[in-house]
């Protein structure tokens, strides 16, 4: 999901003026893997950000990072920058640059400890159905902003948006604020997609979990502090939002459809959809079960680390199990033909449109 800042430079999002919280929500069709998340503002950077997940199609939520100017004072909570692992970070949210400020949240930062992505560990740490991005106090700048963006334009946040404070623009209108409801796709992460990455570190601090109570199944008890003023006219603007990851296959799939297709409906092939063509002999929305008759074995996910697809096995054909098939005068798939297990990995999907 993105806002191109090669295909729309000149296009923005805005919010309305003396707002003091906003919020910026994206809701998927299925469970995907988010890999990292990019937001270049136009205006100052918010004094906070919370950035929320939910993992059940908004019937809760957990925090996954806290933004502030400054993390003890706005939140009680230490900073990542003096206590490496810490829920909160002042690295992105100071007023200047007045425009173009990065906002860079990497689920699996520097150093993690988390080497194969298909692992239980990884899926607990990257899965979401939907993400929530609050903003909280709008900063006003010292010095003009002057972006290198051409004349402005509407949005193309290229996902529907949605906020519990304002109304959706039409995305036909010409105001700055709307928005259109085309989805694009997640991209998996390379280097050159953040041009000023986190200092990496030859330690690998395992995060601290947030101290939260979130009591209530749909609003987080985060708040705006009293204390983060918003100046008169001060706004949100944001020029890029870039949300990148995969369809969730477990490496059993290298092709992702949509969950329901319509009658005649042109396939979107610039976006990652939610349903996974499985590989592997394994079967399920996110190639989570073995198909049908190859039981053998108990269903794994592939291996990104070593490579090993780990498919499932035809029943019968593994290493002291008697041949039952046999008995009953079928033959298994590997004496019928001689034919291997696929032993290419199934990489998850994604592009950049």
């Amino acid at each position: 999901m993105a806002d191109d800042p090669f295909l729309h430079p000149g296009t923005w999002w805005a919010s309305e003026p003396g707002m003091g919280e906003e919020e910026i929500r994206l809701d998927l069709e299925a469970r995907f893997c988010l890999t990292h998340l990019l937001m270049v503002f136009r205006s100052p950077r918010p004094a906070a950000i919370i950035l929320e997940r939910s993992r059940d199609f908004a019937q809760t939520w957990e925090p996954l990072k806290l933004f502030a100017r400054n993390c003890s004072h706005t939140f009680s909570l230490p900073d990542d920058v003096t206590q490496p692992g810490a829920p909160c970070t002042s690295r992105y949210s100071s007023a200047t640059p007045c425009s173009e400020g990065e906002v860079v949240f990497r689920f699996l930062g520097p150093g993690s400890e988390v080497e194969d992505p298909y692992s239980p560990e990884a899926i607990a740490l990257l899965t979401l159905t939907n993400l929530r991005i609050r903003l909280q106090g709008a900063q006003s700048c010292t010095f003009p902003a002057t972006p290198n963006h051409p004349s402005p334009s509407h949005i193309h946040l290229k996902h529907p948006v949605s906020s519990p404070t304002s109304k959706s623009p039409s995305p036909t209108s010409p105001s700055p604020s709307s928005a259109s409801p085309n989805p694009s796709p997640m991209i998996p992460f390379t280097s050159h997609t953040f041009p000023n990455p986190l200092p990496s570190s030859s330690t690998s601090p395992k995060p601290s979990p947030i101290p939260l109570n979130l009591a209530s199944p749909t609003h987080s008890p985060l708040s705006l502090p009293r204390h983060l003023s918003t100046p008169q006219g001060a706004s949100f603007a944001v020029y890029t939002l870039l949300a990148g990851g995969t369809c969730l296959c477990h490496g059993h799939a290298e092709q992702c459809l949509p969950l329901t297709v319509r009658r005649g409906a042109l396939l979107q092939t610039d976006m990652v959809h939610g349903r996974c063509i499985c590989l592997h002999h394994t079967a399920g929305e996110h190639c989570d079960k073995c198909a049908p008759l190859y039981n053998d074995q108990p269903w794994r996910p592939a291996n990104g680390s070593s490579g090993e697809p780990n498919p499932c096995q035809r029943a019968g054909t593994g290493a002291g199990v008697p041949g039952v098939i046999h008995a009953l005068g079928i033959a298994s798939a590997g004496q019928e033909s001689g034919a291997q297990a696929a032993t290419t990995v199934g990489k998850d999907i994604g592009a950049l449109v």
